[in-house]
């Protein structure tokens, strides 16, 4: 299951996030696996790394099991109803007990907004792919990218929203074993404060950085 992390909810913790997503699976009534003891929860896997507070995310990848097999548009029905304000589902799918584990994802897309008024870095424009002390600066997105971003879940993205910042880039920063915080790693090389900074977490992606 990949879900979104809207604007609305961008001040919300990681643990928040965990809690919600238990909670919600429970108010559904699908028949999830729990853990075993005395105070049983939901077997929840959080497989993508703990965002920002501050920032939105649309690939929050969360693993669930299910006691017995059901048809998938029942199942993102009843998720999508129970879903708290804030969250959207991007996409549900199945993943059967034999099947080969797919490559896990060893990098993550972000979309770096700097707000107006922030000491300007000059990045490298020209380039289509450029290495920037360890992590890979891919192009500066245009207008209608950033339009498109689920940022918001029950609108669009808004001029006006675009308005609060003076430019935009794409980075590409290692997930797993060498995952950092994007500010920790994009900070240095703007010479500008985490509130001068809005991370948009879009993607992860495979075999970039091995």
């Amino acid at each position: 299951m990949i879900l979104a992390r809207c604007h609305e909810v961008r001040f919300l913790s990681h643990l928040d996030f965990m809690r919600a997503i238990s909670r919600m699976l429970r108010r559904t009534g699908l028949p999830i696996y729990f853990s075993e003891g005395f105070n049983p929860k939901p077997k929840v896997s959080y497989m993508t790394p703990p965002l920002s507070t501050g920032h939105t995310s649309e690939c929050e990848r969360v693993i669930f099991s299910l006691m017995r097999q059901m048809d998938l548009s029942d199942v993102s029905n009843k998720i999508e109803k129970m879903l708290p304000h804030g969250y959207k589902l991007i996409e549900l799918n199945v993943i059967e007990e034999n099947q080969p584990k797919a490559t896990a994802p060893d990098a993550v897309e972000y979309y770096v907004f700097v707000r107006k008024g922030a000491e300007r870095y000059e990045f490298p424009q020209d380039a289509e792919r450029t290495e920037v002390a360890g992590k890979i600066l891919m192009r500066v997105p245009t207008i209608e990218e950033r339009m498109g971003l689920k940022i918001f879940s029950e609108m669009n993205v808004t001029e006006d929203f675009l308005g609060e910042f003076s430019e935009c880039h794409v980075f590409l920063l290692p997930s797993g074993a060498e995952f950092k915080k994007p500010e920790a790693a994009v900070c240095p090389e703007l010479r500008c404060g985490k509130e001068d900074l809005y991370f948009h977490r879009m993607q992860e992606k495979s075999g970039i950085f091995t």
